[in-house]
């Protein structure tokens, strides 16, 4: 594990966008105005020269127990996601987008009994940044989805969806999140699954001024209006001269495992981390 983690570390700094965002001009925060001026050609040819095959967003090992139920073996948990991905072309596509393909799998372990589930989310589709003048002002996706517990025919769980992902730089520290899903496919084990995963969520995340610090909040409203399901991430950043954090996840809701997709979750996990740069752009 700490090969992999060094390895992946040292890959994806190979991937961000640090250099390039320290020498941008930074506007003084208005808190309303975008804050990124770039040359735009620069930006893309940087984007266009850097690795094709990367880390995704974030790579991670935690461990934890519910927080509304008292604490015993039983419960406990271990949960860990590997999340990579690979851009096939560079601005050539339409409206100058990115082919990007994703992969994303997150495996749940019950320490106790020793089961184990798994969520496998592999996806292709266009990232495009969005550009208002010389003005970094968010980026936006396309993508077909697929989403499976990998088991046979008769228990699997799983289903396919197109999305629509947009993100909103607000100023240098402050990002919002908001994705739409349209399923189809949906496996006849699980053809309720829109009660519990509903079509979309919305999200904010922050970072604090030394660049140590790092929170998020995503809400996952379910169908029917039938409540929402919650995540709250903290992270703490090991040194200036990497990506590698400690961090503590909060799940409240239904759907984290789509295997026991209708089972409801109150977890506080805590773990070891491989995040993005802030200012990555995929």
């Amino acid at each position: 594990m700490a090969g992999l983690s060094c390895s992946l570390s040292t890959y994806a700094a190979q991937t961000d966008y640090s250099a390039l965002m320290d020498s941008i001009d930074i506007h003084k925060p208005n808190y309303i105005k975008v804050y990124q001026q770039v040359n735009r050609n620069d930006l893309i040819r940087q984007i266009n020269e850097s690795p094709a095959f990367a880390p995704g967003k974030e790579n991670y090992l935690s461990t934890g127990a519910p927080i509304e139920d008292e604490f015993e073996k039983e419960n406990a948990d271990m949960k860990a996601q590997i999340e990579l991905r690979y851009r096939f072309t560079k601005d050539i596509m339409p409206f100058h987008s990115y082919l990007i393909m994703n992969y994303r799998q997150t495996t749940f372990w019950n320490i106790f009994d020793k089961s184990m589930t798994h969520n496998f989310n592999p996806s292709i589709g266009l990232t495009k940044i969005i550009f208002k003048g010389k003005h970094i002002i968010g980026k936006a996706s396309l993508m077909a989805e697929h989403e499976s517990d990998g088991r046979d025919s008769l228990n699997n769980h799983g289903w396919n969806n197109v999305s629509l992902t947009g993100e909103y730089f607000f100023n240098p520290r402050l990002h919002f999140e908001g994705k739409l899903w349209a399923p189809f496919g949906i496996g006849k084990e699980n053809s309720d699954l829109m009660k519990y995963r509903g079509y979309g969520y919305v999200a904010i995340s922050a970072m604090d001024r030394s660049k140590m610090v790092r929170g998020s909040l995503l809400l996952n409203p379910r169908g029917k209006n039938d409540g929402v399901n919650l995540t709250l991430d903290l992270s703490f950043r090991l040194s200036q001269n990497d990506n590698r954090y400690i961090f503590f996840q909060y799940y409240k809701g239904y759907g984290e495992e789509l295997h026991n997709y209708k089972q409801y979750h109150s977890m506080l996990r805590a773990g070891f981390a491989i995040k993005q740069d802030f200012a990555s752009f995929f």
